[in-house]
């Protein structure tokens, strides 16, 4: 993992949570100009800048899971972006009510009178797609 994520547990432990709460500034124990600066802030401003420090704190605070935990964690493979053929993406523009398909708009009668006749269309393209081509 990169130093811009960090595995933590799924409930805080109390560690953490006391960490979050005492990041919050106070006039007392804040630095002079942090504390000086925090109250020139507007309330939601205040509320954003609370929220930026207990997050941090709280991620600081975070227990470092131990090597059986990490040799559980499931990797999620990358998203693999698609391109879909032409003719399945105006079908599927026609579905959602975006576009026409060959001059007529969903819901209406088609070429010979039947209001389904789009489902043809689309076994047609998803078939150029092999998507469901089945695994030998």
């Amino acid at each position: 993992m990169s130093n811009q994520w960090k595995l933590v547990p799924v409930e805080p432990t109390e560690t953490m949570v006391i960490h979050g709460f005492e990041s919050a500034p106070d006039e007392c124990f804040s630095d002079e100009e942090v504390w000086e600066q925090y109250q020139e802030m507007s309330g939601c401003q205040q509320a954003a800048f609370c929220a930026k420090l207990c997050w941090a704190a709280m991620l600081a605070a975070a227990p470092v899971p131990q090597q059986a935990d990490l040799d559980r964690v499931i990797v999620q493979p990358a998203p693999v972006a698609v391109v879909l053929p032409e003719r399945l993406q105006q079908v599927l523009k026609f579905l959602d009510g975006a576009e026409n398909l060959d001059g007529y708009w969903f819901g209406e009668p088609g070429p010979h009178g039947s209001k389904v006749w789009w489902r043809a269309e689309l076994r047609k393209a998803l078939k150029e797609t092999n998507l469901f081509a089945k695994q030998q």
